[in-house]
């Protein structure tokens, strides 16, 4: 598994030395949520602006992250200082819309975790992955990197949404190459770019790879320089 600080050092060095930024963008509305970032992993340095846009949803007391559900008692996650095994942190990430659906980033010292939340009853769905939909909120775009010691793994995953659940629907190995700045063409087409997890190498940044659904099966025609 990847060491969480290692992984979070990566991340806040993107946060701050490359342009561009990842626009989640909800079905309705089309906001900007989650900037400054390139990447799909929108944490930590948001968080406090997040709360305060759906500040009936989300709050904190200290190192303790409250989401409000309804008609029930708060979740509570509470973080675990480090360094070592036990260390966790939380952070709230949001509300994915239309579908409700409160987001949680958990980050352990050897993991990283997306908590999808329902705010009716507290149900979880956990990914890998942050979920972006595409335009009409009927699949969600997924991608995930990570440099562990069992080498580089990444992939480019498509959720179908039912009801308040994402159903993974398709998936490819990309080898090292993590899927970043995701770009729905419309509901059954989507766009994104590369990055090698290892820091050099992979595929050149600027090559666009495209993921197309015809005829009921979603297919990647990969980036050609």
């Amino acid at each position: 598994m990847v060491n969480a600080a290692t992984r979070f050092l990566a991340l806040c060095a993107l946060a701050v030395g490359l342009p561009g930024s990842l626009i989640w963008r909800s079905a309705v509305g089309q906001q900007e949520t989650c900037l400054p970032r390139d990447d799909i992993n929108c944490v930590g340095p948001n968080e406090q602006a997040l709360r305060v846009r759906w500040r009936n949803v989300a709050s904190r007391r200290g190192d303790t992250l409250l989401i409000r559900l309804k008609g029930r008692a708060p979740l509570t996650f509470v973080d675990v200082p480090g360094p070592g095994d036990a260390e966790r942190h939380y952070s709230f990430m949001g509300v994915l819309e239309p579908l409700d659906l409160i987001l949680v980033d958990d980050r352990g010292y050897e993991s990283h975790t997306h908590w999808l939340i329902r705010p009716a009853n507290g149900r979880r769905q956990a990914l890998e992955c942050f979920p972006v939909l595409s335009p009409g909120g009927t699949y969600a775009f997924c991608g995930y990197g990570v440099l562990d010691e069992g080498g580089p793994q990444a992939y480019v995953a498509v959720y179908a949404v039912d009801g308040d659940t994402l159903v993974r629907q398709w998936s490819q190995d990309l080898g090292e190459n993590e899927p970043i700045n995701p770009r729905w063409v419309s509901d059954h087409s989507f766009e994104f770019t590369t990055r090698s997890v290892r820091g050099y190498g992979g595929e050149d940044p600027a090559c666009t790879n495209r993921v197309v659904r015809d005829a009921g099966v979603w297919r990647l025609a990969r980036c050609k320089p």
